[in-house]
């Protein structure tokens, strides 16, 4: 009895999955740009919030996320012990319905401890509004690589915007996105 309710059930599913194929010409006019925040250098001591940016063209998705040291912009001679991380992912959007995609991601990731140098400072100089600000030397004493991999979700929710997630072995963000294809 076992073996025909399996034998009919992969039957099923096949069916089903031979009748729903995913409709690929919908990542031919998606062009969006996006800002989103969550937590890099997941599961470790390094673990902490991030920023970053993503970018969609014709389905390919590249992410980035990650956060610099501490003490970068501080304006003091000392010395301290800091740390930064960030990720890189590369994916491609398989849409499940015209509103709704699903994207595997492949990437890299890394992390390292170091230490931010008041004393070794530069100075940027912004021309148009006069504005100075600050530049730490961060030397790094200790670093990890890492291959990132995970899975994303996007949601359009307008034609304009997309929300979007993303969960990966050292990193978990989400954010919004502009789609310029459709303004």
């Amino acid at each position: 009895m076992k073996k025909i309710f399996l034998s009919v059930a992969l039957a099923l599913i096949s069916m089903a999955a031979m009748a729903w194929t995913p409709d690929f010409s919908l990542n031919n006019n998606r062009f969006s740009v996006g800002l989103h925040g969550g937590v890099v250098a997941l599961g470790t001591n390094h673990q902490s919030a991030g920023i970053g940016f993503n970018v969609t063209a014709f389905g390919v998705s590249v992410d980035y996320v990650g956060y610099g040291p501490e003490h970068i912009h501080t304006p003091r001679n000392d010395r301290w012990k800091d740390s930064e991380a960030f990720s890189v992912n590369l994916g491609y959007h398989i849409p499940l319905f015209s509103f709704l995609s699903v994207y595997p991601v492949v990437g890299y990731s890394n992390r390292s401890d170091g230490v931010t140098d008041g004393a070794n400072h530069r100075y940027s100089v912004d021309d148009e509004d006069y504005s100075v600000t600050r530049i730490n030397k961060y030397t790094r004493d200790w670093t990890e690589h890492r291959f990132n991999y995970g899975c994303g979700i996007a949601v359009t929710v307008a034609p304009w915007l997309t929300i979007y997630a993303v969960g990966s072995r050292n990193a978990i963000y989400g954010g919004l996105g502009l789609n310029f294809s459709k303004l």
